[in-house]
C-alpha cells in the first residue's frame, strides 16, 4: 500500500522520524510547513522526498540547496495525495 507521510512541524517529524527508515518504494514523504527545518540538519531524506517550496521560501530556505528533494507546488501536492493509497499526517 503507497502511504503518503506528511510532516508539517518539529513536533511531527519527532513523533513520525522512525518511519523514514521503515519506507517502502511506493512510499512518499512530504515536508512541509515548519517541518523543512529538518532538512538543516537531517540526511536520511531519500531521493524522491518532497517538500512544498512556497513553505520554503516563506521560511527563508533557498529549495536549490537541498537539489535531493523534490520540490512542488499546492496543485502538486494535490496530485502527490491522489497518488497514494493512504496518507498520514504526523
Amino acid at each position: 500500500m503507497a502511504i503518503l507521510h506528511v510532516f508539517s512541524s518539529f513536533q511531527s517529524f519527532q513523533r513520525g522520524r522512525n518511519v523514514l527508515a521503515e519506507l517502502t518504494a511506493d512510499d512518499s514523504v512530504l515536508l512541509r510547513a515548519d517541518a523543512l527545518y529538518q532538512l538543516l540538519s537531517e540526511t536520511g531524506f531519500a531521493s524522491g522526498s518532497y517538500a512544498v517550496a512556497a513553505d520554503a521560501l516563506a521560511r527563508g530556505l533557498d529549495p536549490a540547496q537541498f537539489p535531493h528533494i523534490e520540490w512542488i507546488d499546492y496543485d502538486d501536492w494535490v496530485e502527490l495525495v491522489m497518488q497514494h493509497q493512504s496518507s498520514i499526517d504526523w
